[in-house]
Order: C-alpha cells, then structure tokens, then sequence
C-alpha cells in the first residue's frame, strides 16, 4: 500500500466511524423497501467491472451475504461499478434535464481522454448507514482526474451537488449492498471477515455517463455514451 493509499484508507475509515455515531456525515441514500423498481434517478459517470472480476465479487461476497439475509438489494453481476463522478444525485422527479446531460457530455469528452486508465486496489469492505461498499484505492492521479472533472463541471453549470465528508482527499468504493433494513448480527459478522482483506484489482479503461437507479437496477439504467480513457 502506498502513502497515497494509505491516506486514503484512512479518510475511509474516519468516515466510517463517523457515521456510527452521526448518520447525516456525509451524503447517502435512504434505505427503501424495492431498490430495483425505485424511480428516483441520478446522473452520474462510471466504471463497469469486468466480467470476470464481477464474477469474483458475486462469489466471494454478494452470495454469502444473500445466505444469510436475501432480503437486501444486492448488485447485480453486470450492474457493479466504480462511481468516478456524480452530477445530480438521485431524486424524483430528476434534478437534471437534456441541456445538463449535453453539458455533462462534452465535460466527459474532453477530461476523460487525457488521462490514462485509472488503477485501484480493492482492499476491504466500507460499512455505511445504509450501504455496503468494497473500499477501492486509487493512485494521485485519481484524485488529479476527479478534481479536474469536478472544476469542468462547475465551469459548464453542471456542477456536481453531492456532498462529500471530506475534499482533502478523493477515494472511490465499488456499493455490492443496499439494506432494506438494518442488518443482523450474523451480517456485521460476516463483515468482519472481509473488513481488512485484499479482494482484487481493477484497471478502469473507460467511464460511461448514466441515468439510474439507487440501485444501478438495468430496468433503470441508460447509458448515454462511454468515455475512453488515453491508450498506453
């Protein structure tokens, strides 16, 4: 681990904590009863896993979890993803319309391509509020690219209105879990396990620009068009 990364973790952590005893330390979604048909939606940028990585996730994490309590909302294999940027947070009816989603784009067109592909390190689980997350450490260049993207978007009056624990330091996460409810012990047991442990990693090539769901459902997913990162 870096001291990039190290920092990082560490941000993580801290927020973590800081949710135990204060829910509203950074900005999240409510819990809901049906993730998959909800119809509050969100713009925002991301990165697909691949397949076989995807796979490992589901396997390793996602089917366990689904054992002990198959009444929260789990990703679906080909819905999981590394956010790299929002744009509107999730709302009904949406907080954006087509001139936002066209300024969202030349944004993306521009920015991306400068870059090259993006490297993470997944590296434990990240336990929010409402949510489970796999922690995903990045390098600084991540953090370049994302405060590059967030100034773009202020400057094309598309400005991301997310609000964040902290801006000292950019960290991404990969969500696996949405609770219907607050989660029994077993659960928290099972995290416990993976908390600290390396679960794999994954080398972003491209970033798409989506209208979804809180929970990324495909029934309300659009993808409006994917971004490819500088070819090395």
């Amino acid at each position: 681990m870096t001291p990039f990364q190290e920092k990082q973790l560490a941000a993580m952590r801290q927020m973590e904590k800081a949710f135990a005893t204060n829910p509203s330390a950074s900005q999240t979604v409510s819990i809901q009863n049906n993730y998959a048909s909800n119809d509050q939606l969100c713009l925002t940028t991301v990165s697909f896993l691949p397949k076989e990585l995807a796979t490992h996730i589901y396997k390793e994490l996602i089917e366990p979890l689904q054992l002990i309590d198959p009444t929260h909302y789990y990703f679906p294999v080909d819905a999981l993803h590394l956010t790299v940027q929002n744009v509107r947070v999730i709302a009904k009816p949406p907080n954006y319309d087509a001139g936002t989603i066209e300024r969202a784009k030349s944004v993306f067109s521009t920015v991306i391509p400068t870059y090259a592909p993006q490297v993470f390190s997944l590296d434990g689980l990240l336990c929010m509020p409402t949510s489970l997350a796999i922690v995903a450490l990045s390098t600084p260049d991540y953090d370049t690219l994302v405060r590059n993207l967030r100034k773009n978007l202020t400057q094309n009056d598309c400005a991301d209105d997310k609000s964040y624990f902290t801006d000292e330091i950019i960290f991404a996460n990969i969500s696996i879990c949405r609770y219907t409810k607050i989660p029994d012990q077993k659960f928290f047991d099972f995290i416990k396990i993976w908390h600290d442990k390396h679960i794999g990693n994954f080398i972003a090539k491209n970033v798409s620009l989506i209208e979804t769901n809180a929970g990324c459902h495909p029934s309300k997913t659009t993808m409006f068009d994917t971004y490819e990162f500088r070819k090395i």
